[in-house]
């Protein structure tokens, strides 16, 4: 099988709405902007159904929010662009995140994260099916942002997993990557299962167990700063839109979640 397609990330866009999602997502999305070496836009969706505000009030207060953001120190030096869109999230986000090759969406998943909430709740199937940028997820009470110089990647054997981790390095340079590569119950014979030798070592692991615990596992053991794995996997979840592991590792995960869907590797490719 021929090498999967490298994923390369040529900017950051960071869904900031509810005070929730600024005071988490904007000081990482910095953060990870910064050690990428990319540009960095604030998106602001305004939901016409759930917004309280006139239309052009919403707007003007969302303008400038994103320009008392733009002027902070924090940001300087950084090539940073602000965006206010109106229409449903669920929509809106992915259409921003298409417009440009290599875009990396950055989202809190908190209480508030409205495009978070429909990803990972009611609705998450469409918005993945038509999704193809990287996404990281924030989980909720994640601490201070902090470099990420370690990534636990999630392997399965699919050209998929390959691309998650060349969209790490991408985002990372320089990164230390610990593949693991996870036998669940009831995918080989209960003879082989049980004959399997694991395999720890500072850059693989290999173990019996269940994909997204193991995951995580591996990721607070080696210290991991970020975990990263595709959208859909090949443990005949196909039914689904974002498998199995990434959504129990979107509700369960306690560090940056990368899930890498399906998508083109390069314009025209």
């Amino acid at each position: 099988m021929s090498p999967a397609p490298e994923r390369e990330v040529t900017g950051i866009v960071a869904v900031l709405g509810h005070p929730e999602e600024v005071g988490v997502g904007f000081p990482w999305s910095v953060a990870l902007a910064r050690q990428a070496g990319v540009s960095l836009t604030l998106l602001h969706v305004i939901d016409p159904v759930n917004t309280t505000e006139l239309a052009e009030n919403a707007t003007a207060m969302a303008k400038d929010m994103l320009s008392l953001l733009a002027a902070s120190k924090s940001v300087s030096g950084l090539d940073l662009r602000t965006r206010v869109e109106t229409g449903m999230p669920e929509t809106v986000v992915p259409e921003v995140a298409g417009e440009a090759h290599g875009a990396l969406l950055l989202l809190a998943a908190g209480e508030h994260g409205a495009f978070a909430r429909s990803l990972l709740r009611r609705g998450r199937e469409n918005v993945i099916h038509h999704l193809q940028s990287p996404f990281i997820l924030l989980p909720p009470r994640i601490g201070a942002p902090a470099r990420v110089e370690r990534a636990v990647v999630g392997m399965d054997g699919s050209a998929l997993a390959n691309q998650a981790s060349s969209v790490a390095r991408a985002l990372s340079p320089g990164i230390s990557i610990v593949e693991v590569e996870v036998l669940e119950p009831g995918s080989v014979p209960a003879d082989e299962y049980l004959a399997f030798v694991p395999q720890f070592s500072e850059s693989t692991i290999r173990m019996r167990g269940r994909a997204g615990i193991a995951i995580l596992s591996a990721a607070r053991t080696m210290d991991a700063g970020l975990i990263v794995v595709g959208g859909h996997g090949t443990t005949g979840l196909g039914g689904r839109h974002l498998g199995g592991t990434a959504q129990w590792l979107s509700h369960n995960a306690d560090r940056p979640l990368l899930v890498v869907p399906e998508g083109p590797a390069a314009p025209g490719g």
